[in-house]
């Protein structure tokens, strides 16, 4: 059962994210009124791995720090994407950001910025804030069967496909390594590739909704 302030925090431990965590994650998390947890603050019989899957499953948000490509985190934020929870994504280099995960919302910090830490605290009580307020948002597309009641999926089903089509643009956009021509081709894989989810609408009216996602023109 999900628990309405609870905020599962993922990140490498030790230091200097421990730090982080106790000074800039914990003050931004409950600015929001959120309680944050780590898998290593609880004490329990059970193995670190149940803990990570039973704060995953009861947090309402999950906020990850993938600075330094830690194995863990990614493994863990996996997790929290399969169960379809919404996530605040922070790092210190978007180079560490994945390809599959450059579509979605992510907060960099800037160590050179002498107020980095006051900065990273704001934008995160921020992005919690957003994050609370449309969850759907922050999960992607492809998961979101895990999120939304069916009730609310029956209403609009064209939109949840315009979303998963989107998150793949996003990310295509904002690879820097990849040149023009990859680009186009990779973007041709899309459209062959989400075409099927758009049956049944007329391939005129598909075009459209295309050219629109490529200006940006549907959020």
């Amino acid at each position: 059962m999900t628990d309405q302030r609870a905020c599962f925090v993922i990140m490498p431990f030790g230091q200097p994210f421990d730090r982080y965590y106790l000074n800039i994650f914990v003050p931004a998390i409950t600015e929001v009124g959120l309680k944050p947890f780590r898998a290593d603050s609880i004490f329990s019989p059970s193995t670190i791995m149940a803990d990570v899957w039973r704060l995953t499953k009861q947090a309402v948000v999950v906020l990850a720090d993938v600075t330094g490509r830690n194995p863990n985190v990614f493994y863990e934020l996996g997790l929290a994407h399969a169960a379809g929870k919404p996530v605040v994504i922070v790092t210190n280099s978007v180079e560490d950001i994945p390809f599959d995960l450059k579509g979605l919302r992510v907060i960099e910090y800037d160590k050179q910025n002498e107020d980095w830490g006051a900065t990273l605290k704001e934008d995160i009580t921020i992005a919690v804030k957003a994050t609370l307020d449309d969850p759907y948002r922050a999960v992607p597309a492809i998961f979101l069967d895990n999120q939304i009641p069916k009730s609310v999926k029956d209403v609009d089903p064209l939109s949840l496909q315009l979303r998963e089509i989107l998150d793949e643009l996003r990310a295509l956009r904002s690879h820097r390594r990849v040149d023009r021509s990859e680009q186009a081709q990779r973007l041709a894989q899309l459209l062959a590739r989400q075409s099927p989810l758009l049956k049944g609408i007329p391939d005129g009216f598909q075009i459209i909704i295309f050219e629109h996602l490529l200006k940006g023109e549907i959020a």
